[in-house]
């Protein structure tokens, strides 16, 4: 084993439970659930519900440019923690919403702003000071934990709420998300050469990588690039069983094939992290969003009977996009300045991930198909493939020459 992870095994194991919790994620995997028992239980709609987590995506995006500063500020340590202690609260004041819908959105709105902390932006800036030939990986597996967290929330939760019913389930939320709390603040624990204090961050100054500070274009174009990626890609998260029933595939043929999405996209973040650690990270985006691209034109092509092909294409690439960008700006920007930029660039993702399905549905009612939003799906990660191979030629190729090789 490498003495990497001998050395940091704990900062990772808190890093990807931390993940499997983010509030970034569980919000998001775990409301399906509460839908139908909440709307059993109270004079709500299906929509009201939703608007929840409607409200909790558009603050979101918002919320998570603040956690750069937060943590230059306090510390990851004390953010990343307190960001699960404020989630936990807010899963158990939930438990206790009364028939007022209004406090609902309102809890839901403060999960967005107060435990905001909790996101893969404090978790993979302590992994980038113990990890530097194995980063990838350290990343892959980090964020395999919200992977973790889709696959094992919606069932545990699921047989709770059928037998203590629905505030129960947001009670286990909280309980497991304030148990997380102390774990985090005690094992995440930050290198000093990461720390803010004492790295220089002087823009056009040497990277720790060996070449001059990006400009800000370049981070702006990151930005764009990403927002891009999860405009094209993260609607068929929601979109893909729609899609494949009205491509002719019966409604539990479409609901199987749509699980391969979620095994696709724990591998893919596993498997990329570790080929980032082989490959130069410009090439291996590239390489991901053609792949990406391809799947959608195979099923644009041949419809449903493609369909398996292209959820496991697509949940590779969903599994891909985290770990690209965290990758990538902890390669091209000092780990000082790491939280302060991958925020925004995260940020920008968010905003397409929650704009992503509105836009396919607003697609489909318009057009009474979902073809074209294939098509714009297929240009865009063109496109953003021809920047990836840019980003490699003008940026990256000098950025990774300085980099140790992987080691055993």
């Amino acid at each position: 084993m490498s003495s990497e992870f001998k050395q940091a095994w704990k900062v990772l194991l808190a890093a990807t439970l931390g993940v499997s919790m983010a509030t970034t994620a569980i919000p998001f995997y775990s409301i399906g659930v509460f839908i139908t028992p909440l709307e059993a239980a109270k004079d709500w709609s299906r929509t009201d519900i939703s608007l929840a987590i409607s409200i909790f995506g558009f603050i979101l995006p918002l919320s998570l440019l603040s956690v750069g500063y937060l943590t230059d500020r306090f510390g990851l340590r004390l953010v990343a923690a307190s960001g699960h202690l404020m989630l936990g609260l807010v899963f158990m004041a939930l438990s206790f919403t009364g028939d007022n819908v209004w406090i609902f959105w309102f809890l839901y709105a403060a999960a967005a702003g107060v435990a905001v902390g909790a996101s893969p932006i404090t978790f993979t800036r302590a992994l980038i000071g113990h990890f530097d030939r194995h980063r990838g990986i350290a990343i892959g597996i980090c964020m395999s934990g919200a992977g973790l967290g889709a696959a094992v929330a919606p069932p545990v939760l699921g047989s709770v709420i059928e037998v203590y019913g629905w505030a129960a389930g947001y009670r286990l939320l909280g309980t497991v998300a304030l148990v997380l709390a102390p774990l985090v603040f005690l094992w995440l624990k930050e290198k000093p050469e990461t720390a803010v204090s004492n790295v220089q961050s002087t823009a056009g100054t040497k990277t720790l990588q060996g070449v001059n500070q990006p400009p800000v274009f370049l981070l702006i174009l990151i930005c764009l690039a990403f927002f891009a990626i999860a405009v094209s890609v993260n609607g068929y998260i929601v979109h893909l069983v729609p899609l494949m029933i009205d491509s002719g595939l019966q409604a539990s043929r479409a609901a199987s094939i749509a699980g391969l999405v979620g095994v696709a996209v724990i591998l893919g973040r596993l498997i990329v992290g570790w080929l980032l650690d082989k490959v130069a990270v410009g090439m291996l985006g590239m390489a991901v969003f053609l792949l990406a691209a391809i799947g959608v034109l195979i099923l644009d092509m041949y419809g449903g009977r493609a369909a398996p092909v292209t959820a496991i294409f697509i949940g590779l690439t969903i599994g891909a996009e985290v770990d690209i960008v965290a990758y990538l700006v902890s390669r091209l920007f000092r780990p000082a300045d790491y939280a302060r930029y991958f925020s925004r660039v995260y940020s920008a993702f968010m905003l397409g991930s929650g704009l992503s399905p509105l836009l396919a549905g607003r697609i489909v009612d318009h057009y009474g198909s979902y073809a074209p939003f294939l098509h714009m799906s297929m240009l865009i990660l063109v496109l953003v493939s021809i920047a990836f191979l840019w980003l490699h030629l003008a940026w990256l190729s000098s950025a990774q020459t300085t980099r140790p090789k992987p080691g055993k």
